[in-house]
C-alpha cells in the first residue's frame, strides 16, 4: 500500500485482514448452485431485482458469519497449528471482540435479508445459522463433520428456491443433496490422505501435527511415510502434537530450534545466529524455524499488550502459560523492548512463513535472520 498513510492505510489493512479472516474470495463457491436454483424456480420468468439483491446479501452475510464464528471456535487450534498460526486472529492482528462483532453484524444482516425475501425464509433463517455455526464443533466429536460441511453448503440452493417461490419443493432438495454429498466427498478424500500412514505407524496426530508434517513434505506421500516412520521411531506410538513433531525434528539435528529461541530471548545474538546457520546447514526446513519463532513472538506480543493494559508481568505470564523455568528468559527479553516491537516482528514472521511455503518471493532464512536479530537486540 505504498503512498498511503495514516487512517486510510489502517482502514485498508483492516479490510484486507477481515476479508482474509472470513475468506471472502471463496464466497462465490456456492454461487453457481444458488443461481441455478433461482433461475429454475422463477421459470419461465426471471427472478426480480429485489430477490437477486437480498439473496446476494443473504449469501454473503451468512457465509461471513459462519467463517468468522469458525475462526473464533478454532482460535486456540489455529494458534497451535503452524500452518494457521499466522492468520489474523491467532497472530493478534485482529481481536476476538472484533471477530464477534463481525459475526453478530453478519448474522443480523442475514436475518434482515431473509425477512426482506419472505416469511418462510425468515422462519428458516435461525435453523440455517445453527447448521452453519454447529459445523465448527462437529469436527471435534464426529467423523460425519464432512457431511455436515456438505449440508452447510447444500442448504444454499434450497434457500434460493424458497426465496423465489415462498415454498419448498422436490427439485431444490435434490440439488441440495447433490451439493451436500459432493462437498462431503472431496472433503473426506482430502482428510484421508495420511490416514493409512498414521494407522500403520500407530500414531494419533492432532491437527497441528498433521499440518506441520504436511508443510514439511509438500504433498509427497513417500516423504510423508518416511517422516511418520521416523516419528514413530523417535516418539513411539500414541498421540502426537505439533510440539512433538517440532521437538523430534529438532532432536534429529545437532542444533535445536528451541535453543535458537532461547538464545534470542537471552539477547545472545551471536549464539542465536550460529544456531540458525547450523539449522540451515543441516537441512531443517525453514517452516519449522518460522513456526518456533512465531509461537514465541505471539506470546511476547500478548504479554506486552497485557502490561500496557495495566496487568503485571507475572500475572500475564501465568495467564499465557509461560513455564516457570522460562519466565526469566521472557522477562529479560521484554525488558529490552518497547510495546509494539513484537507485533512488528510478528508481521515479519508472517512474511517469512509465506516465503517458506513458496507464497512470497523472498528468502525465508534471511527473513528469519532479521527476526532473530530483532528479538535478540533492541
Amino acid at each position: 500500500m505504498a503512498g498511503l498513510t495514516g487512517p486510510t492505510e489502517r482502514v485498508l489493512t483492516g479490510l484486507r485482514e477481515t476479508g482474509e479472516m472470513v475468506a471472502f474470495k471463496h464466497t462465490v463457491f456456492a454461487l453457481p448452485f444458488v443461481v441455478i436454483s433461482l433461475i429454475t424456480a422463477a421459470a419461465p420468468g426471471w427472478p426480480t431485482a429485489h430477490i437477486w439483491l437480498w439473496m446476494a446479501v443473504a449469501m454473503v452475510s451468512a457465509r461471513t458469519a459462519a467463517m468468522s464464528f469458525n475462526r473464533l471456535a478454532d482460535h486456540q487450534i489455529d494458534t497451535n497449528n503452524p500452518r494457521t498460526a499466522n492468520r489474523a486472529l491467532p497472530a493478534g492482528r485482529l481481536s476476538r471482540n472484533f471477530a464477534w462483532t463481525v459475526t453478530g453484524i453478519s448474522a443480523a444482516l442475514f436475518l434482515f435479508a431473509a425477512a426482506s425475501l419472505n416469511s418462510l425464509c425468515l422462519v428458516l433463517a435461525p435453523p440455517a445459522l445453527t447448521v452453519l455455526f454447529c459445523y465448527s464443533y462437529t469436527k471435534r466429536f464426529t467423523a460425519s463433520s464432512h457431511l455436515w460441511l456438505g449440508l452447510a453448503l447444500g442448504i444454499a440452493p434450497v434457500g434460493a428456491w424458497i426465496a423465489v417461490t415462498g415454498s419448498l419443493a422436490g427439485p431444490p432438495v435434490v440439488l441440495g443433496a447433490a451439493v451436500m454429498f459432493w462437498v462431503a466427498g472431496f472433503d473426506l478424500i482430502y482428510a484421508c490422505q495420511d490416514s493409512e500412514f498414521d494407522a500403520a505407524a500407530g500414531l494419533q496426530p492432532d491437527r497441528g501435527a498433521v499440518a506441520l508434517i504436511a508443510d514439511r513434505v509438500e504433498g509427497n506421500l513417500l516423504a510423508a511415510g518416511q517422516e511418520i516412520e521416523k516419528l514413530r521411531l523417535i516418539l513411539g506410538e500414541g498421540k502426537v502434537t505439533a510440539d512433538d513433531v517440532g521437538s523430534a525434528v529438532a532432536n534429529s539435528s545437532r542444533f535445536d530450534v528451541f535453543k535458537l529461541v532461547d538464545a534470542a530471548l537471552t539477547g545472545d545474538a551471536k549464539r542465536a545466529l550460529r544456531i540458525l546457520s547450523g539449522l540451515r546447514a543441516e537441512g531443517v526446513e525453514p517452516v519449522i524455524v518460522v513456526w518456533a519463532l512465531t509461537r514465541e513472538l505471539r506470546t511476547l506480543a500478548n504479554l506486552t499488550d497485557t502490561i500496557a493494559a495495566g496487568t503485571d508481568l507475572a500475572s500475564g505470564m501465568q495467564k499465557n502459560g509461560v513455564w516457570n523455568n522460562r519466565q526469566a528468559l521472557v522477562r529479560s527479553c521484554i525488558g529490552r523492548h518497547q510495546h509494539g516491537d513484537f507485533h512488528r516482528l510478528l508481521k515479519a514472521a508472517n512474511q517469512a512463513d509465506q516465503a517458506a511455503k513458496g507464497q512470497l518471493r523472498a528468502d525465508p532464512w534471511l527473513l528469519s535472520t532479521d527476526i532473530v536479530m530483532g528479538i535478540s537486540t533492541r
